[in-house]
């Protein structure tokens, strides 16, 4: 599974194809499964496309054609209601294929490929925030941890920072001996936790920029000193 999605990322070329690889474990590690997302916007995808994931065969395939609404609205399966859930995030460079089973398999976590054709579509459109080169393909790593009682959410929020804090101290050490490329890896909002400093991973001018918007939308301060979340 870690050779197909470091694979994927970097070799396929369909841009309506997309992939979620999620490694779940539950029951103090006696629960360790694979759960993975296909998404293709289209009618059919080719054979190839994702069939390096295919070839390893399932327990159980829910793939099949749906409409969007109905894809949104089958995705609620991953709501327990009741449950608190805390998420966190990280970015790696893609690692060479020699590399990947030390570096991917020492971090069990979600990975969302980033390969360089979304950075480049994405730059072919309009500069953005996050300011991404097309040096290198990328991995996102999701960190999520769900739990019962409200009361372990301070204990929880530690873990978390244990947890993201750790992936990033892994990454920045196999940047420095040569095993991952040292590229600029931004960390993605969507997924961040609330002690993550978002803008601190950005580059200076992508820094500045959020800071010269915010100023000019927000001159007397009203969204910055009332709402949440990362200030830039």
């Amino acid at each position: 599974m870690i050779k197909a999605v470091r694979d994927f990322t970097e070799y396929c070329e369909d841009d309506k194809a997309a992939v979620i690889l999620t490694a779940e474990r539950a029951v103090v590690g006696a629960v360790d499964s694979w759960i993975l997302f296909l998404f293709y916007d289209g009618p059919e995808p080719s054979k190839e496309v994702f069939q390096n994931f295919t070839d390893i065969g399932a327990v159980l395939n829910t793939a099949r054609k749906r409409s969007f609404a109905d894809m949104i609205a089958w995705s609620n399966w991953v709501v327990l209601p009741g449950f608190n859930v805390l998420g966190g995030t990280e970015t790696i460079p893609l690692p060479d294929a020699s590399k990947a089973e030390t570096v991917l398999g020492d971090i069990h976590a979600h990975w969302r490929p980033v390969p360089k054709r979304i950075v480049q579509k994405a730059r072919e459109r309009s500069p953005d925030l996050i300011g991404m080169d097309d040096s290198v393909d990328r991995l996102i790593m999701e960190v999520n941890f769900i739990f019962l009682l409200p009361s372990d959410y301070e204990k929880m929020q530690g873990v978390m920072k244990e947890t993201y804090s750790g992936i990033r101290e892994k990454v920045v050490g196999w940047q420095k001996d040569g095993t991952l490329p040292d590229a600029y890896v931004p960390i993605l909002m969507s997924y961040g936790n609330s002690q993550q400093d978002y803008f601190a991973r950005l580059k200076p001018e992508s820094r500045a920029l959020a800071k010269s918007v915010a100023s000019k939308v927000d001159p007397k301060g009203l969204f910055r000193d009332r709402t949440g979340g990362w200030k830039p």
